[in-house]
């Protein structure tokens, strides 16, 4: 995946951000996958993520789209909290801005179970909607 921090470039428009939805139809972009990573914390796995842009290949003014499906039982609040500290940490430095997207994002994440999904897609009119795939009732 790219070094860029795409978590960063997902809440670019977050303004715009749609509710997270359950069973979305899958990617409204012609995408394909670029690549894929897990995130491990100390000794826990947290999420597998796949970045999918079009015809395979990211660029940060093209339509893309992060998904990550978890691996443990996390808070929808905790997610957006450690989504604006690691925005920080990629040297985003607007904390009027931060603020606002850590507020909207603990609007809508929800919490997640092992195996749920959350998919973030910017479209070509950069704006973001984000949905929530569940892996058991």
């Amino acid at each position: 995946m790219p070094k860029l921090n795409v978590v960063a470039l997902l809440l670019l428009s977050l303004t715009h951000a749609a509710p997270v939805l359950a069973d979305p139809e899958r990617l409204s972009t012609d995408s394909n996958k670029v690549g894929k990573a897990r995130l491990t914390y100390l000794l826990w796995d947290v999420y597998d993520a796949v970045l999918y842009a079009p015809n395979g290949k990211w660029a940060e003014d093209k339509p893309f789209a992060l998904e990550l499906t978890y691996l443990r039982d996390l808070k929808g609040r905790d997610i957006a909290e450690r989504s604006a500290k690691e925005m920080r940490k990629q040297g985003l430095k607007d904390e009027d801005k931060l603020a606002e997207w850590q507020s909207t994002m603990t609007a809508i994440f929800p919490d997640v179970s092992d195996g749920d999904t959350l998919t973030g897609e910017v479209n070509a009119d950069r704006h973001t909607r984000f949905f929530f795939l569940m892996a058991r009732l």
